[in-house]
């Protein structure tokens, strides 16, 4: 049994990130039919009253909107599952880097701290990036901003996946920008994670496990929660009567 746990480069990791990739989508598909599809559900009640006291040093009270139609939850949640794909990626390169650079063999541990670090801190941090971009953009380029970074908008005309395509990549650099941010605290702070490295690589005999454990287990519990943030967040909600922070757009069945 090798005594080492590794992200990629083997059967069995290889397998494992495939069972990943389809269970992120399938926790999308369950926020969809069990929580946005049923509006007095306790799930949705939670989120959106943490949501709320998180955001509402930015904008108006942020309140639930109809149920989306089929394409625009699928380019919402296309948007969400490249930044998470992209976010999961990251985590392991870092995780090997670290790795590489200490001469030691805790890809895992370093991949479990990259992740945990990008979910608490991260998401905000994405967050708080989206909205202070989109403002210097509103400043700069109104018309274009109220156009393509009318986050969660479309528009219904021949220019649809245009916006998206913007949305989107403005999205992913945000994000990015998060986790590298992220990442450099991690290594700023090296030092403090050593010990507790050490200590999680021990506690595991088998090392599958420990994969197991980083790569699948505590990503799905994390995630879940992480997807009803973002999801909100990306979103479109109507604008409220002299809500400056959303264009005034005529009501459609969205």
């Amino acid at each position: 049994m090798d005594n080492t746990c590794v992200l990629i480069g083997n059967e069995f990791a290889f397998y494992l990130q495939l069972i990943v990739f389809f269970s992120s989508i399938s926790v999308l598909f369950l926020h969809k039919f069990f929580i946005e599809n049923n509006y007095k559900n306790i799930y949705q009640a939670s989120v959106k009253f943490l949501y709320n006291k998180f955001y509402k040093c930015c904008k108006k009270n942020i309140y639930f909107s109809e149920k989306r139609t089929w394409k625009i939850w699928f380019m919402d949640n296309i948007k969400q599952g490249l930044s998470s794909l992209l976010g999961h990626f990251w985590a392991i390169y870092i995780a090997i880097i670290f790795s590489n650079n200490d001469n030691t063999q805790y890809q895992c541990g370093w991949f479990l701290i990259q992740f945990l670090i990008d979910t608490i801190i991260g998401v905000g941090l994405s967050f708080l990036f989206s909205i202070i971009t989109i403002k210097l953009f509103r400043i700069c380029f109104p018309n274009f901003t109220n156009q393509y970074l009318t986050t969660g908008y479309y528009d219904l005309g021949s220019n649809i996946y245009s916006v998206w395509k913007v949305q989107t990549l403005h999205w992913l650099f945000v994000s990015l920008t998060a986790r590298m941010l992220c990442s450099l605290f991690i290594f700023y702070s090296h030092d403090i994670w050593i010990s507790s490295l050490v200590w999680f690589d021990n506690i595991w005999n088998n090392k599958r496990e420990e994969l197991l454990f980083v790569v699948l287990i505590i990503p799905i519990k994390l995630n879940s929660m992480q997807y009803l943030l973002q999801n909100k967040f990306l979103r479109w909600t109507k604008p409220e009567k002299n809500d400056t922070l959303r264009i005034p757009i005529l009501d459609v069945n969205y």
